[in-house]
């Protein structure tokens, strides 16, 4: 009997969840109507309004096509509204960690090179230079070190 008292409850968070999904991705209801045409369910601008407004029952299968349509999960749509802004919230930053990650990495590697091309550069350009390339390559080595940190050249 507990999970018929928990049934409205879900319902009512489902509709708010289709709507908060929906909202969020700038999908108007008529577009969401003709996505879920296109899935082969019977679908209106008016059924839309229905299923944000709880007065609709929705079959497994359709609850599974709205939250791919919603580029979600269904138990994200009943999942208590602090809890998916949260996790929203939680999941944006992840992915902004990843990409910053990324991004260091990519510049690591960047560096690296550089530090390498300098390197033979330099050597090349040592083993037979005049006294003033010797002083230019000096005084280069000399403004690579920045906040104490060396650079190996």
């Amino acid at each position: 009997m507990e999970d018929e008292a928990a049934e409205p409850l879900n319902a009512q968070r489902f509709a708010a969840g289709i709507r908060h999904a929906r909202d969020g991705l700038g999908m108007s209801q008529r577009e969401l109507a003709m996505r879920m045409e296109t899935r082969g369910f019977a679908y209106y601008p008016q059924t839309v309004t229905k299923l944000e407004r709880g007065e609709r029952a929705v079959p497994i299968a359709e609850a599974l096509a709205l939250a791919d349509e919603l580029h979600t999960d269904v138990y994200a749509l009943i999942r208590p509204p602090e809890v998916t802004r949260q996790a929203y919230t939680i999941l944006r930053t992840m992915r902004e960690v990843i990409t910053d990650r990324d991004a260091a990495d990519g510049a690591e590697a960047a560096y690296a090179d550089a530090c390498e091309r300098l390197r033979q550069l330099v050597k090349e350009a040592e083993q037979d230079a005049p006294e003033a390339l010797r002083d230019e390559i000096a005084a280069g080595k000399r403004a690579l070190e920045y906040k104490g940190k060396r650079y190996r050249v």
